[in-house]
């Protein structure tokens, strides 16, 4: 993996803990900043997923971001007493199939691609509607 593509997954993957430290920047900021827009379409579940396998840590850091989520619509990203671990989504209409698999390196990239993704869009329709 090139070194600019694994600066910006490293950044991405280290959202929740920036948000915490910085305490005054969105997380739509942090992701523009951590370059993911310019490169998303090279940022995969699997490049999340590898980097995330250096930094196990921070599987618990996405777990706890999702559950302090308090917006609806949003993405969840959860693990149960079974050790499954599930990607949905709280609008039943959006037609997205939950995720669901024990390998919490693979869930957890799934919830970040979908998490970033989203802020990318929205970062963009602001940016368009502010021009």
């Amino acid at each position: 993996m090139e070194l600019q593509l694994l600066n910006i997954i490293e950044k991405v993957i280290n959202i929740p803990i920036s948000f915490n430290i910085r305490n005054n920047i969105s997380q739509i900021n942090l992701v523009h900043e951590s370059g993911y827009n310019e490169e998303y379409d090279k940022v995969t579940e699997q490049a999340i997923a590898e980097t995330l396998k250096m930094h196990p840590h921070l599987i618990n850091e996405w777990l706890r971001w999702s559950e302090d989520k308090r917006s609806f619509p949003t993405w969840h990203f959860s693990k149960a007493d079974s050790g499954k671990y599930y990607v949905d989504y709280s609008d039943e209409n959006a037609g997205f199939a939950t995720i669901i698999s024990t390998d919490r390196f693979q869930a957890c990239a799934a919830f970040i691609k979908r998490e970033v993704e989203f802020d990318r869009i929205l970062y963009q329709e602001l940016k368009n509607r502010n021009s």
